[in-house]
């Protein structure tokens, strides 16, 4: 209220990003909401932008004292095609006053995927490579392909996969066990559990962008290379990697 007299009642923009279903972030949402709802009532011309995955989202419409967010307007963004991908990155680099080579940009959208924080990462270690150049070539994109795929999954698919519930995750680790898409039926036995349960988290995932359908009675993953991190974790390097904790595992921390 206060930057609004300030401001003689002009519009005040806020934007959130990374909105997450965390207890202790979704209070501190709740409060904020609360607030700001309090200035709106006050008569502050205010808008809110939140960002972040679906079933955060959901989970915060959800929350007392949040009735103008559920008036509000969603929009849902997916992957982009390939077609876009390609344009994106062209322009982009254009736009900066280099070229790509025709190799090098077939192979940064293959890597891309359609999910736009990927596509930001690999060109720009395409770029970087070799700044001075006046084209990004195509041992620009390679060097850039195991570095963004890496970089992406470890500031954010680990912590989507992180923030989800442990019945998301064993849903999405009964999936991960097939190379392409997974049958529904398959994914049932695996978890032991009935259809109707299946189906509650099927349609989570599915809402959250994570997974997508893939035929009838399939599914397949559709955030770029959530499967294979999954897989990191419940395949045989997962072991090796977990049991290297610098020795303490012959050393418990005792009970007190």
């Amino acid at each position: 209220m206060a930057l609004s007299q300030a401001l003689d009642g002009a519009g005040i923009l806020i934007t959130i990003d990374e909105v997450s279903s965390g207890r202790t972030r979704l209070r501190e949402l709740a409060q904020f909401a609360l607030q700001v709802q309090h200035a709106l009532t006050d008569g502050a011309q205010i808008m809110v932008v939140f960002a972040g995955v679906k079933v955060d989202l959901d989970e915060l419409l959800r929350q007392q004292h949040l009735t103008f967010l559920r008036r509000s307007k969603e929009f849902d963004f997916r992957r982009l095609s390939a077609l876009q991908t390609a344009s994106v990155l062209q322009r982009t680099i254009e736009f900066g006053g280099r070229s790509v080579e025709p190799e090098a940009l077939d192979l940064l959208v293959t890597i891309a995927q359609g999910y736009p924080y990927l596509i930001q990462l690999v060109g720009d270690y395409a770029w970087r490579h070799n700044a001075a150049a006046d084209s990004i070539s195509l041992a620009d994109a390679q060097y850039s392909l195991e570095r963004a795929i890496k970089a992406v999954q470890s500031r954010v698919i680990s912590r989507v996969y992180d923030d989800l519930s442990e019945v998301d995750q064993e849903f999405l680790r009964a999936m991960a066990v097939d190379e392409g898409r997974s049958r529904i039926a398959d994914i049932k036995t695996r978890m032991g559990q009935s259809d109707q349960y299946i189906q509650v988290y099927k349609n989570r995932l599915i809402g959250s962008g994570y997974v997508q359908m893939a035929g009838r009675g399939y599914v397949e993953f559709s955030l770029p290379y959530l499967d294979q991190y999954i897989k990191t974790l419940i395949g045989p390097g997962a072991d090796i990697d977990s049991a290297d904790d610098g020795g303490w595992a012959d050393y418990p921390a005792p009970r007190v």
